[in-house]
């Protein structure tokens, strides 16, 4: 959950910013919500931040997003390894493809 998103603030209290990093071969489509559902694709990328969270609070999130379809999983970044939730792209039901980053 990026900076200035949503959720941010309910989710991510106490969690330690790492960096800004690129998932290369993912892209991101928006859900019928208006949230982003980052989707493996191969030549695409998506633009995220990496964060340091503890245990309590990657279970709080994993129950959320888990609840909506996406697998958390590690994926390949720019500068290293993490782990990220991704929404398998069999899921997808005509939702829009956005591209690289989302500002919600």
């Amino acid at each position: 959950m990026k900076r200035g998103c949503s959720l941010h603030d309910e989710y991510m209290r106490g969690a330690r910013f790492i960096r800004g990093d690129r998932a290369p071969d993912y892209i991101l489509y928006l859900s019928e919500d208006g949230y982003p559902l980052m989707v493996e694709e191969k030549g695409g990328f998506v633009e995220g931040e990496v964060w340091e969270v503890d245990g309590e609070t990657l279970k709080r999130i994993k129950e959320m997003e888990e609840e909506d379809g996406y697998v958390l999983r590690e994926v390949e970044l720019e500068g290293g390894r993490a782990l990220a939730f991704v929404y398998p792209r069999e899921l997808l039901r005509g939702e829009r493809r956005i591209g690289s980053s989302w500002e919600g």
